[in-house]
């Protein structure tokens, strides 16, 4: 729970960072492969390369025909993980991450992505709150469990 908050917050910076105009570097390559990739962001490979296929991303190959994802890139699946995970559809992340020419040149083209006319950040802090409270009440039943059975 604490690794998906930290995820979560890291996302959440790097908008802080976009909304400043400050994005990744597109020539720094941070990360060689989907696999790892997929790794390093929390998610399987198949739901990369299926955000992919669907467009929301597009990565270069290196000269040995591996993909390789700069910074910019790491940053743009971060973030869509965190939408994703926050409810939004693909469909309503491919009007923003679609044109990745319009995204990295305003990045708040995200606030005007559409979920339940519900503010992006508060959504977004609504994510946060969810992990907190799933957090407080896991540790709750572990403090019950070993209260009740510690010495078994």
């Amino acid at each position: 729970m604490e690794h998906e908050k930290a995820r979560a917050l890291e996302a959440m910076s790097i908008l802080d960072k976009w909304f400043e105009q400050k994005t990744g570097d597109n020539n720094k390559l941070v990360v060689i492969g989907r696999c790892q990739a997929a790794a390093e962001i929390g998610v399987s490979v198949d739901t990369l390369r299926n955000w992919e296929r669907n467009g929301l991303f597009s990565v270069a190959r290196n000269d040995q025909n591996q993909l390789a994802f700069s910074e910019w890139d790491m940053e743009k699946i971060r973030v869509i993980r965190l939408l994703r995970n926050c409810g939004y559809t693909i469909s309503s992340l491919l009007r923003v991450f679609g044109d990745e020419e319009k995204l990295s040149e305003k990045p708040s083209l995200l606030l005007s992505l559409p979920i339940n006319n519900t503010d992006f950040f508060y959504v977004t802090d609504l994510f946060l709150d969810y992990l907190d409270e799933h957090s407080d009440r896991a540790k709750r039943i572990i403090d019950f469990i070993e209260a009740n059975h510690g010495g078994t």
